[in-house]
C-alpha cells in the first residue's frame, strides 16, 4: 500500500471516529466478530462502522452514516463488495485505547496464498498492553514508559509496540518472524501516526534485529505456546512446538542474556507452562541458570524458585520505574 492510500486509510477511519471510541468492556476481538451471529446490541445498532469494521457484518454500501468513506475505503482496498450491493471489509479493525489496529479476522485460520494469518487481537494481547500500563480515564496521559527503549517480539499486529509509544516510550522496535504480520504492523504504525518512532523488522526473535540497535529498556512479548504435535500443522502465532515452550525457552533465554549484559531493563511477556508441576526440571532449566540475575532484580517471589519467577505488571512497573 502505498504512503497516499496509507494516508487515505488513516484518514477515512479518523472520520468514522476510530480513533475516538473504545469498546465496551474490551471484548477480545473473537467474541466482537461473533456478534454478527446475535441480535444487535443496543450500543452497537447505531454505530454502522463498527458493525462493518469491528465485527464484520455485510452492510449495504449505501448505508447513510457511513457516506463517502465507503468508497475511500474501497479505493484503497479495505472494503470489497461480494454480493450486489453490500460491503465487507477484508481486514479487522480493534479499537484499543486510541489506537485503530487492523488484523485478520479471528474465522480466518489461513492467510492469503503464501502468507500467515495475523493474529486478532486477544486476551493475551490486552493483558499484555494493560501490563505495561494501569487503565486510566480517557484523554489521560500517559507517561508509564516515559523515554525507555522498548523492543517487542512476536509482535503480530504491533498492538503492543504501539501502546508502548502511546505510553511514552523513547522508541520501539518490533519483531515477527511473518512478512505478512511484519506489514500489517507497518500499516498499523502509519494510520496511528507513530511510524517515526517505530522500527518494524521481519525475522526469528533476536536473529531478525541482530546487534544494530544496542541496550533496550524493556522487551515485551506474546510468544506462540500452543503445543502442537510434529506431525500436524498450525499457523505460526499458534504454533508453540510439540510441548507449547520452544519459542518461549529461546525468547527468554536470549532476553536474559542482553539484558544482562546491558545491566539493566526487564522483560514483560505472555506465556504459558503446560503440565508445570510434571515438567518443571525441563519447562524451567532456563529460568533455573537465571535464578540469581531474576532474584537480583526482584522478580522472584521469596520462595526463591524459578516456577515463582513473578515477572507480573506490578514487579514489571516498579522494575522500569527504577531504571
Amino acid at each position: 500500500m502505498t504512503s497516499e492510500a496509507l494516508a487515505q486509510l488513516a484518514g477515512a477511519l479518523r472520520r468514522l471516529g476510530a480513533y475516538d471510541i473504545d469498546l465496551q468492556g474490551l471484548l477480545p476481538a473473537w467474541e466482537l466478530h461473533r456478534l454478527r451471529l446475535k441480535e444487535v446490541p443496543p450500543w452497537l445498532a447505531s454505530q454502522a462502522w463498527v458493525r462493518l469494521l469491528c465485527v464484520g457484518e455485510a452492510l449495504p454500501r449505501a448505508e447513510p452514516t457511513l457516506g463517502v468513506e465507503v468508497d475511500a475505503l474501497i479505493d484503497v482496498g479495505l472494503l470489497e463488495e461480494v454480493l450486489p450491493g453490500h460491503v465487507v471489509s477484508g481486514l479487522q479493525l480493534y479499537p484499543f485505547r486510541g489506537l485503530a489496529i487492523l488484523t485478520d479476522w479471528p474465522s480466518v485460520t489461513l492467510g492469503p496464498p503464501g502468507n500467515e494469518p495475523v493474529m486478532a487481537i486477544g486476551t493475551d494481547s490486552l493483558e499484555l498492553c494493560l501490563a505495561l500500563a494501569p487503565p486510566e480515564p480517557p484523554g489521560f496521559p500517559e507517561a508509564h514508559l516515559a523515554g525507555l527503549r522498548v523492543l517487542d517480539l512476536c509482535t503480530g499486529s504491533g498492538i503492543a509496540a504501539l501502546h508502548a509509544l502511546r505510553c511514552g516510550a523513547q522508541e520501539v522496535v518490533a519483531v515477527d518472524i511473518s512478512p505478512r504480520a511484519a506489514e500489517i504492523a507497518k500499516v498499523n504504525g502509519f494510520i496511528n501516526g507513530l511510524d517515526s518512532k517505530l522500527t518494524i523488522h521481519q525475522g526469528d526473535l533476536f536473529e531478525g534485529i541482530g546487534e544494530v540497535h544496542g541496550v533496550f529498556d524493556l522487551m515485551v512479548a506474546n510468544p506462540p505456546f500452543v503445543a502442537v504435535p510434529a506431525s500436524a500443522s498450525a499457523s505460526l502465532y499458534v504454533d508453540g512446538g510439540s510441548d507449547g515452550l520452544a519459542v518461549t525457552r529461546r525468547l527468554v533465554a536470549g532476553a536474559c542474556e542482553r539484558l544482562e549484559k546491558a545491566s539493566r531493563g526487564t522483560l514483560v511477556m505472555i506465556g504459558e507452562f503446560p503440565n508445570l508441576a510434571a515438567e518443571e526440571p525441563r519447562c524451567l532449566s532456563f529460568l533455573a541458570s537465571k535464578s540469581a540475575w531474576l532474584a537480583a532484580r526482584g522478580l522472584l517471589c521469596r520462595g526463591a524458585s524459578p516456577k515463582c519467577c513473578s515477572l507480573c505488571s506490578r514487579a514489571c512497573q516498579a522494575t522500569c520505574s527504577r531504571a
